[in-house]
């Protein structure tokens, strides 16, 4: 599989590689595959979640939702996902 990449990420990339972050790019990416699987993970069980409590007869409002999504996207964001 080729995989283009703008100017900035291949630096990147490459400089991972090159302090010994990461053994290849290959291994730089399937990292980062692993982070966006895991952070899908934690989306999907949110939403799950969320489908739970209004099947239980919870109520949110619409901005309720919202900020609750919001504060879990933030969180994720600060644990690296």
């Amino acid at each position: 599989m080729d995989i283009a990449l703008d100017s900035q990420t291949e630096a990147f990339l490459d400089q991972a590689v090159k302090t010994g972050r990461f053994a290849s790019p290959s291994a730089a990416v399937e990292a980062g595959i692993r982070l966006l699987q895991e952070r899908e993970r934690a989306w999907s069980e949110l939403r799950q979640s969320i489908q739970e409590a209004i099947a239980d007869g919870g109520e949110l409002s619409e901005e309720e939702l919202d900020a609750a999504l919001e504060e879990t996207f933030q969180q994720l964001e600060r644990e690296g996902y």
